[in-house]
């Protein structure tokens, strides 16, 4: 499969579509990458675009595959790179006018707090349980606008069994 920018989705990093070579007018070179690879798009970084690879293929050179070396939580890296923090970082540091990029070498001088295996591990699920409750909020605020209550909304989704992240969204 071939991922292309507007594949992912800005902020969550989520995927939006997985399209096949023979689906895409591909021209130029692309870059390899593997399941588990922090994938992090250096266009706009402002647009927040980074995940992690859950399956092998093939990206734009606007994204930088990234291989964890051992030691290193690839959810936990990608959650950094997300992070508030380095979107303004690496958004200060973009060159270009109408689509600011970041430099190679910028890029590879980006400070990471590495903590020790099991603490990004622990990190990583907690940030990914509080993203879930967001998300879960967001559709639940769009699917069931009229809701003045959150136990309304939370006995909506238990009805109609609509995401097994609800029964343990709030534990």
């Amino acid at each position: 499969w071939i991922l292309e920018l507007e594949d992912i989705e800005k902020d969550s990093g989520c995927l939006i579509q997985r399209r096949k070579k023979s689906d895409r007018n591909i021209n130029g070179v692309r870059h390899s990458f593997q399941k588990g690879d922090v994938l992090y798009s250096k266009l706009r970084t402002y647009l927040n675009k980074v995940l992690v690879a859950d399956q092998d293929g093939y990206c734009t050179t606007e994204i930088i595959p990234i291989t964890c070396v051992q030691g290193i939580v690839p959810e936990y890296l990608c959650h950094v790179l997300r992070s508030k923090y380095y979107v303004d970082y690496t958004s200060s540091l973009g060159y270009g006018v109408k689509m600011p990029r970041l430099g190679t070498a910028d890029a590879l001088r980006l400070m990471i707090p590495v903590p020790p295996y099991e603490e990004q591990e622990r990190i990583s699920e907690k940030i990914t349980q509080k993203y879930d409750v967001i998300m879960l909020s967001n559709i639940m605020d769009y699917m069931y606008p009229q809701s003045q209550s959150m136990t309304e909304k939370w006995d909506w989704f238990y009805k109609y069994n609509l995401c097994p992240l609800a029964q343990n969204a709030l534990s």
